[in-house]
């Protein structure tokens, strides 16, 4: 089996996981709250495994303008999302 089988596969296993225990412990918030408690876990362990994995000048070549656009996707999102669950005229 190739590398990123295996990789997809566990990416695979973890979310449903990740899935299952939010859907248990965060059973008595609110949705918004729960997405932005699992996104924050997510990426506290994602940070984890690339501290103990990255070699450290890898840290080193990461430039603001990487971090930006990594970002935009994001808020792009949240922005679309407040349309969706809002009246327009609160967004603006």
């Amino acid at each position: 089996m190739e590398r990123w089988i295996l990789y997809a596969l566990l990416s695979m296993g973890f979310a449903g996981v990740t899935a299952v225990i939010a859907k248990i412990g965060l059973s008595h918030i609110t949705g918004e709250l729960g997405w932005t408690v699992r996104t924050v876990f997510v990426l506290l362990f994602i940070l984890l495994f690339t501290a103990v994995i990255a070699p450290i000048n890898q840290f080193r070549a990461v430039r603001w303008h990487n971090i930006g656009d990594s970002l935009y996707p994001g808020l792009q999102l949240q922005y679309h999302r407040s349309f969706i669950t809002k009246p327009s005229k609160s967004v603006m």
